[in-house]
C-alpha cells in the first residue's frame, strides 16, 4: 500500500510544497519515500512494502523521465501477468508489481491493461508521446485518489488533506450541496466531496488530463452483469453454481494471501469473515486471526469467532474494548479524517487495525459479500417499499408519533431505532427508500435543520446520474437494481471508505476476497433468486457456507460491526460531543438551525429520545471544524 501526490506544472519552492503534501500521509507508506519533480510535472510517493522489498521504488519512469507511474494497490496474480510480458520480450527492472503494471501500459495501452489486471489501486501514469495524465482507480474503489483542476494546473493525491497543504487550496471553499448529501448518506456519494472543486476519480474511471487543461471521464468498468455470464451461469444447476463459487473464492483467498510480510484475517464471528477464515485456515494453517469484543452483549459477536478459530486452528487473537477505549479510537481517528464520514463502525474498525499491525502487516477483510448477495435488510424490506411509499401527509405524521412514542433503547438495531428508521421512507419512491432507511434525518428534519437544505431531487443528482448510465445496459428487476446502487456508491464510499482509513492510519493493508474480478463476475450475473430466496438473503453463499461452517453461523442474523453509539454518545463522548455541538463559533453553525440542534441534544441525553444517527452525523460534520476549515 502507498500514498502519492503531485501536480503540473511545478513553480520555485514546489519541491518543498511537495514533501509537505506527501508527510501528511506519510502513514500510508512509512517504510519507503520518494519523489520526481520535472518542468512539467512534480509528483511523491510513500510506500508501504509489502511485495518486493528490493524493488517497487516509486515513481517509476522511463529513461527519459516523460513516462511515469504513481500507483497504491496491489495486483493479484500478476505472476502470470509477468510471465506473458517477459515471453513477449519485455525486459523487467525488478520483480515488483509496479513494475509489472509499468510495462503492461506501455506494451498494451492504458485501457487494454485495466481490463486485464485485478487488483485493488489507484495510480497516476503520465504517456510521454501524448503528455496525457492518467487517473484511474480500481473496480470497485477500494483505494481512494482525489484530483482538482485550478488555474490550467492538475493536483491529485490518495487523500484529501494533502491537496490542502498546497497553496493553490488555501481558500478552498465548503461545497454545500455535499453537505446536504452528507446529512442525507452519512457520506459524500460518488464524485463530490466536502470541497468545492476537489472530486473523486470514482471506482472504475479512467480520467484523462491533456496539456490543454481539459478533463476527459470515461468508464472501463460498471458494475452491471454480462449477458454471456448470464446465460452460463442459468444453464448450471444450483450444486454445479455452488462449485463454480467455491473454487473462483479458494483462488481469490489464495492470491490474497502472498506476500513477503506476515498475513492475517479479520474474523468478526459473521458469516462473511468466517468463510474468509475457514478457507485461509485450509490453505494457511495456523494463521493469525483477529477479533473485536464489546461490552454489551447485543454488539458482541466473539463467541461465534471463536468457534471457527477452534474449527480451523487459527492463531486467534480477541482484542476486548470498553467505552473508554472506544472514545481514545475515535478521538485518533478524527484527527486524521478530512472529510465527514457518518459510519461510526470506523472506531471499532480503527482499533481493529490497531491491534493487528502488532502482529501482521496484511489482513484479509470480508467486504463486498453484503452487496454481491443481497445480504442487508434493505434487500428484504425492498418487498414493502411500494406500500411505504404510500404513507404520507397526516397518516405519516401520526405514525411517526406513535413510533416516537416507544422507550428508546441502547441495544444494536433496537425496535424503536429500526422502526424510526424505516418512518424516514415514509411516502418516497421505492430505490430512494433504500437510502434513506440508513439516514441520519429525514427529508423534513433536514429542512428543519439545514437552512440550505435542497430538494432529495438534488440530494440524490449524482446517484441518479451514475444509476442512469448504468440503466442503459439493460432491464433490471428490484434486486439487481439494489445491488448495483450498493455496489456503485454504499460499498466505495462507505464500507471501502472505512476499511481503506481505518487500515491505512495504522499502515496496514487490507485486502478483500470476495472483491476479486473472477468471483464478482459470476457473482453479479447469478439470478436474483439466488440471492434473495423469499426471506433468506445470501441464498447460495450460505449453500456454499455449509461445506465449511457450522449451520448456526451460516443461518445466524446479520449484525453490523457497530459501536455502542447511543450509549458513548451519553456518557464516554457526552462532554465531547456537548462542546463540539454547543460551539456557535464553529464554522458550521452557520449554516444550521442551532436551536434544533440544542433540542435533539437535551432530549437524547434525558433519554426521551434515541437521537443516536442525527447526533453522531453532527458531531462528526462540526468536529470538521478544528482542523481543515
Amino acid at each position: 500500500m502507498c500514498g502519492l501526490v503531485g501536480f503540473t506544472l511545478p513553480r520555485n519552492g514546489d519541491n518543498a510544497v511537495l514533501e509537505d503534501m506527501l508527510s501528511s500521509i506519510s502513514y500510508r507508506g512509512p517504510d519507503q519515500s520518494n519523489i520526481l519533480i520535472d518542468k512539467d510535472f512534480a509528483v511523491g510517493h510513500k510506500r508501504l512494502i509489502i511485495i518486493s522489498p528490493n524493488g517497487g521504488l516509486q515513481p517509476r519512469y522511463d529513461s527519459c523521465k516523460k513516462k511515469f507511474i504513481a500507483y497504491n494497490g496491489e495486483l493479484y496474480g500478476y505472476s502470470l501477468l509477468t510471465k506473458e510480458l517477459q515471453e513477449k520480450g519485455v525486459q523487467l527492472s525488478d520483480s515488483s508489481d509496479t513494475e509489472v503494471l509499468f510495462q503492461m501500459i506501455q506494451n498494451y495501452g492504458i485501457k487494454k491493461t485495466l481490463n486485464k489486471i485485478d487488483g485493488m489501486f489507484a495510480f497516476v501514469y503520465r504517456d510521454a508521446d501524448t503528455g496525457n495524465i492518467f487517473l484511474a482507480r480500481d473496480k470497485h474503489g477500494e483505494k481512494p485518489l482525489y484530483y482538482s483542476v485550478r488555474n490550467g494546473r492538475l493536483f491529485f493525491a490518495s487523500e484529501i488533506k494533502a491537496l490542502l497543504r498546497h497553496p493553490e487550496f488555501l481558500n478552498v471553499n465548503i461545497d454545500m450541496q455535499s453537505i446536504d448529501q452528507y446529512l442525507t448518506f452519512d457520506y459524500i456519494p460518488g464524485s463530490k466531496t466536502l470541497y468545492d472543486g476537489i472530486k473523486k476519480v470514482l471506482p472504475g474511471e479512467l480520467v484523462t488530463f491533456n496539456n490543454k487543461g481539459i478533463i476527459k471521464n470515461d468508464f472501463y468498468y460498471r458494475p452491471v452483469a454480462n449477458m454471456d455470464d448470464i446465460t452460463v451461469n442459468n444453464s448450471l444447476d444450483n450444486n454445479n453454481l455452488i462449485g463454480l463459487l467455491q473454487r473462483k473464492l479458494e483462488t481469490s483467498v489464495r492470491d490474497r494471501l502472498i506476500a513477503d510480510v506476515p498475513v492475517g484475517i479479520f474474523l468478526s464471528g459473521g458469516l462473511d469473515s468466517s468463510l474468509i477464515a475457514a478457507i485461509a485456515g485450509k490453505i494457511s494453517p495456523g494463521i493469525e486471526a483477529f477479533t473485536v469484543k464489546f461490552d454489551g452483549s447485543s454488539y458482541d459477536e466473539s463467541e461465534e469467532a471463536k468457534q471457527v478459530a477452534r474449527k480451523y486452528a487459527l492463531k486467534h487473537h480477541i482484542f476486548h474494548y470498553n467505552d473508554a477505549d472506544l472514545v481514545k479510537g475515535w478521538n485518533s481517528v478524527v484527527k486524521k479524517m478530512d472529510e465527514p464520514f457518518a459510519d461510526a463502525s470506523i472506531i471499532p474498525t480503527y482499533l481493529l487495525c490497531k491491534g493487528a499491525k502488532e502482529r501482521v502487516s496484511v489482513a484479509l477483510g470480508g467486504d463486498g459479500c453484503d452487496e454481491l448477495f443481497a445480504g442487508y435488510p434493505n434487500f428484504k424490506a425492498m418487498r414493502f417499499a411500494p406500500y411505504l411509499k404510500n404513507i404520507k401527509g397526516n397518516t405519516s405524521k401520526i405514525i411517526k408519533a406513535v413510533i416516537n412514542k416507544l422507550p428508546p433503547s441502547h441495544k444494536y438495531m433496537s425496535l424503536p431505532f429500526i422502526l424510526s428508521q424505516i418512518s424516514n421512507g415514509f411516502g418516497h419512491e421505492e430505490m430512494r427508500q433504500s437510502y434513506l432507511w440508513m439516514s441520519p434525518f429525514s427529508s423534513q428534519e433536514r429542512k428543519q435543520l439545514f437552512s440550505c437544505a435542497g430538494s432529495l431531487d438534488t440530494v440524490f443528482g449524482e446517484v441518479d446520474r451514475v444509476m442512469k448510465n448504468i440503466n442503459n445496459y439493460g432491464e433490471m428487476d428490484m434486486v439487481t437494481k439494489l445491488q448495483t446502487n450498493f455496489l456503485s456508491f454504499y460499498l466505495p464510499d462507505d464500507i471501502l471508505t472505512k476499511v481503506d482509513r481505518s487500515s491505512m492510519y495504522n499502515s496496514l493493508e487490507v485486502r478483500s476476497p470476495y472483491l476479486s474480478s473472477e468471483f464478482v463476475r459470476t457473482a453479479i450475473s447469478l439470478r436474483s433468486d439466488l440471492k434473495l430466496n423469499r426471506m433468506t438473503t445470501k441464498y447460495i453463499l450460505r449453500k456454499l457456507a455449509l461445506r465449511y461452517l457450522p449451520y448456526n453461523i451460516v443461518y445466524k442474523k446479520k449484525h453490523g460491526f457497530a459501536p455502542p453509539i447511543a450509549r458513548l454518545l451519553q456518557g464516554g463522548l457526552r462532554e465531547q460531543v456537548e462542546y463540539v455541538l454547543r460551539d456557535r463559533n464553529n464554522t458550521m453553525a452557520t449554516m444550521f438551525n442551532m436551536d434544533y440542534i440544542e433540542n435533539i441534544l437535551k432530549e437524547h441525553m434525558l433519554g426521551t429520545y434515541d437521537h443516536r444517527k442525527k447526533i453522531w452525523s453532527l458531531f462528526v460534520l462540526f468536529s470538521m471544524d478544528k482542523k481543515f476549515i
